[in-house]
């Protein structure tokens, strides 16, 4: 939280706030060494343009902090908070992020965007970026951060995302391998964790032996949407939205990462 100091200024390199030399054009970052180093336009922390000195010209990749457009190696940046919840001050966008500490109360020093880009079958996404399939599982997408595994909050900066083990949209017509993403995961949609059946918004919940612990599955047919990104229509009958897992540690308390009724795919069972 210290200022910077004079003759530098403080921009968003990699998602995380730096102080960099100032400068007018090439030749006033130039350093011993022979390394390259530019003159190049960034956001500043207050929104306004400034010209920076940068090693290279590469800009913060899919998933890092940004401040605009220009941030971003996408050139696309999303507005992902924009105040912080009212108890506690975690940052939000919605009032719904906040849940009982609501409301998501407008702060401007909490605002804040991450990098993202469109994605679809013709158009993949950069390196260490999952195209995720919108709501509904549309065929149009967002490239999102890849992850490690549950927890993994270094990755996933945007509030209401985690890291989930799902399917990605297919590129370029071959079928992407499951993997992990940081994406939105709603309270009470299919894949939340969830205990009774009041906690989902299909009235679905699918738990351990005990009852103790579980996540929303929801019956799927004619004339409803496909299932999100997480989760995998399985049909033993009845279809439903199950959630998609690599291990157990994808799983609810007490529920095993097992073969489902669809080929090469894991789901979260009673054990």
């Amino acid at each position: 939280n210290q200022p910077c100091p004079s003759a530098t200024a403080c921009v968003l390199r990699d998602g995380k706030p730096t102080c960099l030399a100032t400068c007018k054009d090439d030749i006033q970052c130039q350093v011993e060494g022979n390394f390259p180093r530019t003159c190049v336009e960034r956001t500043n922390l207050t929104k306004g343009l400034v010209k920076v000195c940068l090693d290279s010209t590469k800009a913060a990749p899919i998933g890092a902090e940004c401040g605009a457009d220009l941030d971003c190696e996408s050139g696309k940046c999303t507005l992902i908070a924009t105040g912080g919840c009212k108890v506690g001050g975690s940052s939000c966008l919605t009032d719904a992020q906040c849940g009982s500490n609501g409301p998501c109360v407008a702060d401007k020093s909490k605002e804040k965007g991450i990098c993202t880009l469109p994605c679809a079958p013709d158009a993949a996404c950069p390196s260490n970026s999952i195209c995720v399939p919108g709501a509904g599982g549309a065929l149009v997408g967002t490239c999102q951060a890849a992850c490690q595994g549950p927890g993994d909050a270094a990755n996933c900066i945007a509030p209401g995302t985690e890291c989930i083990f799902g399917q990605p949209i297919a590129a370029g017509g071959f079928a992407s391998p499951s993997s992990y993403a940081c994406a939105p995961r709603p309270k009470g949609s299919p894949g939340a964790n969830c205990m009774v059946l009041k906690d989902c918004q299909s009235q679905d919940c699918t738990t351990n032996a005990k009852g103790t612990a579980g996540y929303c599955s929801a019956a799927r047919g004619s004339g409803k949407p496909p299932c999100p990104f997480g989760t995998k229509c399985i049909n033993t009958g009845l279809a439903f939205c199950e959630r998609m897992c690599l291990n157990d540690f994808d799983c609810p308390l007490e529920m095993a990462c097992k073969t489902s009724g669809a080929p090469g795919v894991k789901t979260c069972q009673i054990k």
